[in-house]
Formats: structure tokens, C-alpha cells, sequence
């Protein structure tokens, strides 16, 4: 068709190109990933990288068919990792209060083909709350909120989480943790705090004599 001529072309200029400028000569395609994508995102706001994003995962014990409630939206890093991680019958329902970010965002997402299974939406959490579809409206099994005043936001959480369900919130700021902790605590909610932090092991030989006498 015109679309896969089209993008045969450009795939061929592209080649023609990097074959002209650079002395390896070698091109690889990969296949587009999440990870992929929030390293070469167009930033609209600060984003969360794949430590954070592995973390925020494992707390909210993401899985396939799960439903999960993001906010905000931002430049969607998250968003595609979480659509990966519920489908293919699950859903993410995403927030921003920012239109030409939802705007962005639902363009974005209909081009990587998850905007089946994610549902993106403009408004403000802390005031509105999570307007979820009729459709669709059923209890979420988590929630993940990326917000300067999460602790605003907390009693709407109450309304859309099932009993059981996950609240993770990210906030750079201790100030922000304790206001939140304070909200959390108000709501009779566990309460607990991670840190992702990224380290470098370097591998070294060791003989099996020397590492016996280094444990005695």
C-alpha cells in the first residue's frame, strides 16, 4: 500500500543516510519497547525512568488484566509500561489537567497501537476525582498518582480502589511524602516508602581459597 512504500522509503533513505556519515556502516532496527520509548519520548514534563517505573510496577503488583488508574498522564513514560504490563484484557485509565498534553498523549497512543487498553482523559483528580467510563466503571485493582498535592487526591482514591487494591504515589520532595503519609494515615491505610536507586557492580576474580579465608 501507499503507507508501506511510504515508510519503505524513508526506511531506504535513512539506511542511504547512516551508511554516508558514519565509518561502522551497520544499522539496527529494534523492535519499539516501553523502555525504548521513555528514553526517546518527546518530553512535555519531567518523566519517570525504567528504575522507577520497575518499582512502581512491583508495588502495585501489576499484571495481565489488571486495571489501573494513573495521574497524571505527563509525557507518558509510565503509561506505556503499564499498557504492556495488563494486557491484553486489562485497562490503564490516565488523568492530566493539561488538555494539549491529553491531546498529545491520545495521538501517541493511538500511533503504538495500545489505545485500546488505555483511556486517556483531561481534568484535575484532586478536585473531580477519577470519572471513570460507564462502560467501564467497575473498581480499579490499583492506583498511581504523579502529582504536586497527592494528599488532595486521596479521598477520591478511596472511591475507585477496590478493597485490597494499591496506592503508590511519586513525589521528589520529603515534604510531599509526609503530607501525603499524614493523609494515608487518616484513611487507616498501610502505609510504606521505597527508594530506586541504580548501582554499578563491577565483576572481579575471586579463587574459591580467598573468598573461604575473606568469610572467616
Amino acid at each position: 500500500g501507499a503507507y508501506s512504500l511510504s515508510y519503505h522509503l524513508h526506511v531506504c533513505t535513512l539506511i542511504h543516510q547512516v551508511k554516508n556519515t558514519t565509518k561502522d556502516k551497520t544499522i539496527k532496527f529494534l523492535a519499539p519497547t516501553p523502555e525504548l520509548w521513555t528514553k526517546s519520548l518527546p518530553h512535555r514534563t519531567q518523566i519517570l525512568y525504567n528504575p522507577d517505573i520497575s518499582m512502581v510496577l512491583m508495588l502495585l503488583n501489576v499484571s495481565p488484566g489488571s486495571r489501573i488508574v494513573e495521574a497524571g498522564t505527563g509525557s507518558g513514560s509510565l503509561t506505556h509500561s503499564l499498557a504492556r504490563a495488563i494486557a491484553p484484557h486489562g485497562h490503564v485509565f490516565t488523568f492530566d489537567f493539561h488538555q494539549s498534553r491529553v491531546d498529545t498523549a491520545k495521538k501517541e497512543f493511538v500511533k503504538h497501537k495500545i489505545s485500546k487498553i488505555v483511556t486517556c482523559q483531561c481534568g484535575d483528580v484532586c478536585e473531580s476525582g477519577f470519572p471513570l467510563p460507564a462502560s467501564n466503571s467497575a473498581l480499579v485493582d490499583g492506583v498511581f498518582l504523579d502529582l504536586p498535592k497527592p494528599w488532595l487526591a486521596i479521598g477520591h482514591v478511596c472511591k475507585v480502589l477496590r478493597p485490597g487494591g494499591g496506592l503508590v504515589t511519586f513525589s521528589p520532595c520529603i515534604e510531599q511524602i509526609q503530607r501525603t503519609a499524614e493523609g494515608l494515615r487518616d484513611s487507616g491505610c498501610f502505609i510504606g516508602t521505597s527508594n530506586a536507586q541504580s548501582s554499578l557492580f563491577t565483576p572481579a576474580e575471586l579463587s574459591l581459597s580467598a573468598y573461604i579465608q575473606s568469610c572467616n
